[in-house]
């Protein structure tokens, strides 16, 4: 039942209650009851009608709160939602906040080893620079040596070169002394066979007393080089008697002898008398330009 039917309801009732008062009231002054009556009535139905009128205007009243608590309970609700949401979207961002402070936590850790790698490879830069200096330091001293070592060896090829070409100006007169040999060979060879006990004789020449050793015999040229030179007093034409010391019993034995051809400051090369040597020169062999002091 409505609320309207409700006020309806209790309006009749409270007119029959009213009716009902004003009969008696009528019935015990014994008044024209029924032109009172349709008077009260009157009054009541205009009362009513007032009343009909301020329920109406109640009632609409009335829905237009319920509208309006309808709406507020809806707002009501939406808004609660929206708190719902608004401790959702909280929470969310909590935890999003934990999650960004615990990356932090992680890149301040990182950034931290960082820091220390960095330091340590700052210290095994400088460590690397002090090698690479003290590298550059030896790259320089090598390459110092090593141009001094080029100086040497430009030096040493042109002592060759000039060695070689003296070697061949010796060779150009060893082949002419061969030729002159060959005849002097031959008529030594013709006298020792006439005159047995024949000597040799010494170089016009007379050289003063030099100790010296073989060094070196080229077999094909009949050359030997002595360990004298012009430092030594040596000159070309001494005549150099060739030695060889026994092992065992520590004499000395006669092997040839050598004529000096060509003098060098601290060497000198000397042609084999090969008709005056038995034995054959070796290197080591010893050399003396006096007879008789070996």
């Amino acid at each position: 039942m409505s609320t309207l039917a409700k006020a309806f309801v209790v309006i009749n009732l409270l007119l029959g209650v009213a009716f009902l008062a004003v009969s008696c009231v009528l019935f015990s002054q014994q008044q024209n009851w029924k032109g009172e009556y349709n008077a009260v009535v009157e009054q009541f139905k205009q009362k009513g009608d007032e009343y009909t009128k301020k329920l109406t205007e109640q009632n609409v009243i009335m829905v237009s709160r319920q509208e309006a608590i309808s709406r507020l309970e809806q707002g009501l609700k939406e808004s609660e939602k929206n708190v719902v949401d608004e401790r959702a979207k909280k929470e969310e961002l909590a935890r999003s906040l934990e999650t960004q402070q615990s990356l932090l936590g992680k890149l301040e850790t990182d950034y931290k080893g960082l820091v220390t790698n960095l330091d340590v490879a700052r210290t095994d830069l400088a460590n690397a620079q002090k090698r690479l200096d003290e590298l550059e330091a030896s790259r320089s001293d090598a390459e110092q040596k090593k141009m001094a070592a080029m100086d040497q060896v430009v030096k040493l090829t042109e002592q060759t070169a000039d060695f070689a070409l003296a070697i061949d100006n010796l060779k150009v007169k060893l082949d002419d002394q061969d030729r002159k040999i060959v005849t002097q060979d031959s008529i030594i060879a013709e006298y020792a066979e006439r005159f047995p006990g024949w000597q040799p004789t010494k170089s016009k020449v007379t050289p003063p007393a030099i100790e010296a050793r073989i060094e070196g015999v080229d077999e094909k040229t009949g050359l030997v080089m002595l360990s004298v030179g012009s430092e030594d007093q040596v000159k070309a034409g001494f005549t150099f008697y060739v030695y060889r010391n026994k092992e065992s019993s520590g004499d000395a034995s006669y092997v040839g002898q050598v004529e000096v051809d060509k003098v060098f400051p601290t060497k000198s090369s000397a042609r084999i008398n090969t008709a005056m040597s038995p034995l054959t020169i070796q290197p080591g062999d010893g050399a003396t330009t006096r007879l008789g002091s070996y």
